[in-house]
């Protein structure tokens, strides 16, 4: 009797062999990559990273401004924080939490070719509460928003009068 053992080899074998020689186990053929390109959307488009100004505002006054690059297949993200000189005779026991914060990510949207341009904003900022005269506390306002840009500024409100300007460099 033969058995077959792959590559052109073949081996004799006596039946007692056979008998306790472990199973055969056929072997899948590797997996082939089959590129494939939506016909109806056209190829996806790398996504282009662009600088963009930013003005970060509450109740007029400005709480931060600069430029950051926005794109590509990652996310920028701006975190900030200082601390708030507590009034005279305050308790230090809240002095931790009690300095101003600003959260800022902006992450791209890709889910195909009608999505590419679009963004995601999240945008929280915190702030020692205006609790007379020791504050004891922290109140924060958050704004969360889809956006595209074109060629104008994008502006978004939140609570607290917390307000966001986008403009394409």
């Amino acid at each position: 009797m033969r058995v077959f053992l792959g590559l052109g080899f073949c081996m004799a074998l006596k039946p007692q062999a056979l008998a306790q020689s472990p199973p055969i186990v056929a072997v899948p053929p590797p997996l082939q990559s089959v590129a494939r390109a939506s016909v109806a959307q056209g190829p996806v488009q790398p996504a282009i990273v662009q600088p963009v100004a930013i003005r970060i505002a509450q109740g007029g006054k400005p709480l931060w401004s600069g430029t950051l690059s926005i794109g590509g297949a990652g996310q920028t993200r701006l975190s900030l924080s200082e601390p708030v000189d507590m009034p005279a005779g305050c308790s230090t026991a809240f002095e931790g939490r009690n300095g101003r914060q600003i959260d800022l990510t902006i992450s791209s949207r890709r889910y195909g070719a009608a999505e590419q341009g679009g963004f995601q904003l999240s945008l929280r900022y915190s702030r020692p509460s205006p609790e007379a005269p020791c504050p004891t506390g922290t109140r924060g306002s958050t704004i969360e928003q889809s956006f595209s840009l074109g060629r104008g500024a994008v502006s978004f409100e939140g609570d607290g009068d917390l307000k966001v300007t986008i403009q394409p460099q």
